[in-house]
């Protein structure tokens, strides 16, 4: 698995460079210059409009779908429009999270008393260490651009969305638009599969617009739980809740089809938190995108060609973990990065190792302290979810989310990615988090906060208009 995961805070300048020059050449050619003026009318739009910030949620989220597959002996290239928007996937999320910066000013802070938890804020710099240990250890290129990701990652999500979340309803709009775009991955990925279908699928493992069958399983089990969330704050009079099943279903199957444990494992986390012991709901979800899913499995048998992987015990991992734990005792109190000048820092494994090997008992201490921070957190969130300021599902997919993070970073090293779905997601999160904290400790409403389903179909015309 090592190097799998495309993550740009982990990329050698190499790869950087060629990202930068593929973006140069497509735009002196008519093909890549005219969706680059789509780009700057869409920029224009996110920064002046009243809705143009959830636009770029969305877009920052759908190209985070988009990966790298580093083989020799797999071709992975897609088909023509969905390779371009690859190649240019990673300069546009970093496009559109400035937008998101740009567009904080114009944001009144209204009632909130307070946008950046400790959580939040021991995260970032738990990940400025380790950019700055990379800068020390002479890889000032991917350092370099991993500490102006992160700062507009705090500056756009966190202060820019937080500031935008004054309601409920902005709570659920946000998720909304990060639903949308999980139906724009699972339409890229329909469409590879119809037209390039022997570039998707790599060893019978699914792996399509992403790049690798890990990425791909992970970024299914993140839009799975935001699914969950938008279909359990819609009635099942409303045609949203069956749009969102649908969804869930397709989901679900290309989990199953990637033969990912570590996804499979983390989305039942995730359901396991959110769901808990309500029953009715548990009822209703399994009903609803059970169905959906055994109608996809029908129409993509090959679904079921990897699913022995889940009880076949196979080990990929304890041989890397191994490796990581003899890294930390080689060098137990500051750790290996810079030791090894000839080798390119790797942190694609387990989070908690891969930090252990990486920066020793210093960075330990530091993840320790935000681990424990995101957890109390949660707690925190999971102690007032009755407030009636918000709803009980926005307490829980904050709770589930933080739970689904925490479970995988032991197979996956989310914790020192950058621009990575994992980490913008975790940082979407807090953010809903301090909204939370921040509305319990106002007075209460005197009446539950009303179901946004009347508001759903004004809420997505809103957003397409």
């Amino acid at each position: 698995m090592s190097g799998s995961l495309f993550f740009l805070g982990q990329a050698d300048g190499s790869k950087v460079v060629n990202l930068i020059q593929i973006l140069f050449t497509n735009l002196s050619r008519p093909s890549g210059f005219l969706p680059f003026i789509a780009v700057l009318i869409t920029f224009f739009y996110t920064i002046g409009s009243k809705r143009g910030p959830l636009l770029a949620v969305s877009i920052v989220f759908f190209t985070l779908c988009f990966g790298y597959l580093d083989s020799n002996f797999f071709d992975n290239t897609l088909i023509g429009p969905l390779q371009a928007l690859r190649d240019s996937s990673r300069p546009l999320t970093v496009i559109f999270l400035f937008s998101l910066c740009l567009s904080a000013p114009r944001t009144d802070r209204g009632w909130r008393m307070s946008f950046v938890l400790f959580a939040t804020l021991a995260f970032y710099v738990f990940q400025s260490m380790y950019l700055l240990r990379l800068l020390l250890a002479g890889e000032s290129v991917r350092s370099i651009l991993g500490i102006l990701t992160d700062g507009l990652l705090f500056v756009g999500i966190v202060y820019g969305l937080g500031r935008r979340i004054q309601s409920q309803l902005d709570v659920d709009s946000i998720l909304r638009a990060l639903s949308i775009a999980s139906a724009l991955f699972l339409a890229c990925n329909i469409m590879q599969l119809g037209f390039g279908y022997g570039q998707a699928i790599g060893q019978g493992r699914f792996m399509g617009v992403s790049g690798n069958p890990q990425l791909a399983g992970f970024v299914c089990a993140v839009f799975v739980i935001v699914n969950c969330y938008s279909h359990s704050r819609s009635s099942l009079k409303s045609w949203m809740s069956y749009y969102h099943a649908i969804q869930i279903g397709l989901l679900l199957m290309l989990i199953v089809w990637s033969g990912s444990r570590m996804s499979a494992l983390s989305v039942a986390v995730g359901l396991i938190f959110f769901y808990r012991l309500r029953i009715g709901k548990i009822l209703v979800f399994g009903i609803v995108s059970g169905i959906v899913l055994f109608i996809a499995v029908s129409l993509f048998p090959d679904s079921l060609t990897k699913v022995d992987r889940f009880t076949s015990g196979l080990d990929t991992r304890s041989a890397v973990w191994a490796a990581r734990i003899d890294d930390f005792k080689s060098n137990p109190l500051f750790g290996t990065i810079g030791a090894q000048n000839d080798q390119e820092v790797n942190a694609s494994e387990s989070s908690y190792l891969s930090t252990a090997a990486l920066m020793g008992v210093t960075g330990l201490l530091l993840l320790a302290l935000t681990v424990f921070s995101m957890v109390t957190s949660a707690i925190k969130c999971w102690i007032h979810r009755r407030c009636t300021n918000f709803s009980t599902e926005s307490a829980d997919i904050v709770i589930a989310g933080i739970a689904m993070i925490l479970f995988a970073s032991i197979f996956e090293g989310f914790f020192l990615g950058i621009l990575s779905m994992a980490v913008v997601f975790l940082y979407l999160l807090l953010t809903i988090a301090a909204y939370l904290l921040d509305a319990a400790s106002q007075p209460e409403n005197e009446a539950e906060p009303s179901d946004p389903e009347d508001e759903s179909v004004e809420t997505i015309e809103a957003f397409v208009q």
